[in-house]
């Protein structure tokens, strides 16, 4: 038993420490990790000549090393997953939410960049232009890319006026 609680102890200083460096903001967390590298191997050294039980040290100390890794290893695929379960939501947004609100013909010559006097042709190109920019596949978001698309429809069928 008394072997035991160095092994538990280090165990719960290992998890308090990654827990510790977990919470801390991204620019601590390098200049932090050196200080707490060279603490935890001072004290595990201490700690293995007071006991005389470096090998049983070392021994827990690897095995705790390939949980640790191992646990990164799923919290970083865990991370990935999320990521890409909420890159899916983003993409299947209903129709009502990127529905814009009801435009006027300058609202829609704004939108497209256009005077009110364009042709078909020019307000194709405008939105050819801003859909390739603001398109939701692309990074931009389905309310610009409605609008956008909004814009051109009522200006197609709308005469210049």
């Amino acid at each position: 038993m008394i072997r035991l609680i160095p092994v538990l102890l280090l165990i719960a200083a290992l998890w308090f420490a990654i827990y510790w460096w977990r919470r801390q903001g991204a620019a601590l967390q390098l200049s932090k990790s050196k200080k707490l590298a060279l603490g935890g191997g001072i004290g595990l050294l201490v700690l293995a000549l007071l006991t005389r039980q470096l090998p049983l040290i070392l021994g827990a100390l690897t095995a705790v090393a390939v949980v640790v890794l191992r646990l990164a290893n799923f919290i970083s695929l865990w991370t990935l997953v999320g990521q890409l379960m909420g890159s899916k939501q983003q993409h299947t947004e209903s129709p009502r939410q990127a529905a814009p609100p009801p435009l006027s013909r300058e609202e829609a010559c704004a939108i497209l960049g256009l005077t009110a006097q364009a042709n078909a042709a020019e307000i194709r190109a405008a939105h050819r232009r801003l859909i390739g920019k603001l398109h939701p596949d692309r990074g931009g978001s389905a309310y610009l890319a409605a609008s956008i698309n909004a814009a051109k429809e009522l200006l197609l069928k709308s005469p210049p006026g």
